[in-house]
Parts: structure tokens; C-alpha cells; sequence
């Protein structure tokens, strides 16, 4: 079981792993930061929680790459300002958590798309009750469906 541990000392952040300094992996060239830095959302964070899953998971550097920012989301920006200890353990619950879809995720996606049924539900009662307004229902939500559609392949 790794230990990783954040010191802030004169305004300089170091992050060891085990007693070693963490490999900030600027290989990925992801942000770019030579230091690091937590607490907040910007990018010497985020290069922070890249090392850390690199790290964590040295076998699967895709997982680390996908799953990185969230864990900077999550963990590091709410990582005490002075020091702070994470072990592996921690790190798997916060990937765990980051991995399983909560009851809540659920039920904000099922919300989203009733909130897209309900509008263009709305649409189509608003059109036709317009004097003149010609435009079936069906067309209306064909032509929705392809306005998402066009919206999320930009």
C-alpha cells in the first residue's frame, strides 16, 4: 500500500509517494505544470491528480487517463491547504465511487431526458395552438431529435 503526502512549505508544493518525490509524468504533457499544487481547480492541480493515478495505477494508464479529472474534482481540490496523507486504499475508494453510477447520477439523467420530453411536449401544444400552425407533432420531435443530435456531434 502506497503513501502519498502533500507539504506546502513557503509557498512551494511537494508530493511524495513512500518518501520519494511523486513523477509529475509532464510526459503526457497534459498541463504542463512542473509543480504542484491542491485545494482549488486549476491546472497544477490537475497535473497533480494525473501523477497520483499514474502512479496508482501503473498498469493501467488508460484508466488513469480517463479517470484523472474526476479525481481531481473529487479529492484533490478539497485536500487541506497545508499537508495531507492519502493512501492507495483511499485512492481506490474515490475510483470506486468515481466508477459506480450513484442512485443520484441515475436519477439525473432520467430528469434530463424527461426535461427534454416535457419541453418538446410544450413545443408541439405552443404550435399548434398558433393560428395557421400547420407543423405536426411528429415532425416536431423528429426535428428535435436532430437538433440534439447536430448539437452533440459539434
Amino acid at each position: 500500500m502506497a503513501v502519498y503526502t502533500g507539504i506546502r512549505e513557503n509557498h512551494h508544493c511537494m508530493v511524495t509517494v513512500d518518501g520519494a518525490p511523486l513523477h509529475p509524468r509532464l510526459d503526457l504533457n497534459l498541463h504542463a505544470s512542473s509543480v504542484f499544487d491542491w485545494g482549488h481547480l486549476d491546472s497544477p492541480c490537475a497535473q497533480l491528480a494525473l501523477a497520483l493515478l499514474c502512479h496508482h495505477c501503473i498498469s493501467d494508464l488508460p484508466r488513469a487517463l480517463n479517470r484523472y479529472l474526476e479525481l481531481h474534482w473529487r479529492l484533490i481540490e478539497a485536500l487541506p491547504h497545508q499537508e495531507w496523507t492519502l493512501t492507495s486504499e483511499q485512492i481506490d475508494r474515490v475510483l470506486l465511487e468515481i466508477e459506480t453510477p450513484s442512485e443520484g447520477a441515475v436519477t439525473r439523467q432520467h430528469a434530463t431526458k424527461t426535461r427534454d420530453v416535457e419541453a418538446t411536449s410544450r413545443k408541439a401544444r405552443e404550435l399548434r395552438s398558433v393560428p395557421g400552425g400547420t407543423v405536426a407533432a411528429d415532425q416536431l420531435i423528429v426535428s428535435f431529435r436532430s437538433s440534439k443530435t447536430r448539437k452533440k456531434a459539434m
